[in-house]
């Protein structure tokens, strides 16, 4: 009887200490998923080229950090919240460019670059 008890609580202290251990991980994955760090904001001049770019159409702009991306509109679209958004590709990655407020556009890395390094093929 002593030893079902001393496994249930070592069973216990190791469930409890996997679980505590995955909810602080998953709290920094939503930071890093929702968080403003991951939005490069563009220019106002940027946003207006990026507002009426179409697909096909090679797009030069800047950020508020002064990068520079040279992008290919690849497609438009309207997320899931309703934003207006577009496809784009540089030489090296996807990208996503959104409209996360009135006139204030800005880029991320395309979701679908971090699904495809881990997919099984």
């Amino acid at each position: 009887m002593r030893i079902k008890l001393l496994k249930s609580v070592l069973i216990y202290a190791v469930v409890a200490g996997t679980l505590s251990g995955c909810a602080s991980q998953s709290q920094d994955n939503e930071n890093w998923w929702h968080g403003n760090e991951n939005i490069s904001y563009l220019t106002p001049k940027s946003t207006e080229k990026v507002k009426f770019a179409q697909p096909g159409e090679v797009v030069n702009v800047v950020d508020m950090t002064s990068q520079e991306y040279e992008m290919q509109v690849k497609k438009r679209y309207f997320s899931a919240s309703g934003k207006d958004c577009l496809e784009a590709q540089t030489t090296q990655e996807a990208l996503v460019i959104c409209e996360y407020s009135e006139n204030r556009w800005g880029i991320s890395r395309s979701f679908s670059q971090f699904t495809n390094e881990g997919a099984l093929q």
